[in-house]
């Protein structure tokens, strides 16, 4: 337990890191590997779909990979995005298993892309009640 002078903590000494009842670091990696090994795509592929899907900001390795569908190593939610862009499913999909997969129906956003400029448009901002407004130039 952690002590904090004369007090002692409530707290266990543990990992600070949350893991799975399993133990595992994820609890995608299961369902990575079964998306793509449905989709017919080679980890060396799945790799190259990621970096260019993240215009070469993440390009994990083969042993990255392997740790990922293995859950021996854990996943930040921008390669989450990235992973299910690829995998054409829902982030949802690989986090629980209950939203089934979209074969490409729908693009998964990357939400690390630049923000697209407006030249000269209509500049559209949200007002607090939800409505839209239009900013005349």
């Amino acid at each position: 337990m952690v002590s904090n002078g004369s007090q002692p903590s409530i707290m266990p000494d543990r990992d600070p890191r949350l893991r799975a009842p399993n133990g595992a670091l994820n609890i995608i990696g299961p369902r990575v590997k079964e998306r793509r090994i449905a989709l017919k795509m080679r980890q060396n592929t799945f790799i190259q779909e990621i970096a260019i899907a993240t215009k070469g900001r993440w390009a994990p390795s083969r042993v990255d990979v392997t740790r990922i569908e293995q859950a021996f190593r854990s996943v930040t939610d921008s390669e989450l995005v990235a992973i299910a862009a690829v995998l054409r499913c829902e982030p949802n999909w690989l986090l629980i298993g209950d939203v089934p997969a979209l074969d490409g129906l729908r693009k998964t956003v990357i939400a690390w892309q630049e923000p697209q400029t407006t030249d000269g448009e209509d500049e559209k901002r949200e007002s607090g009640n939800g409505s839209k407004v239009v900013s005349p130039d």
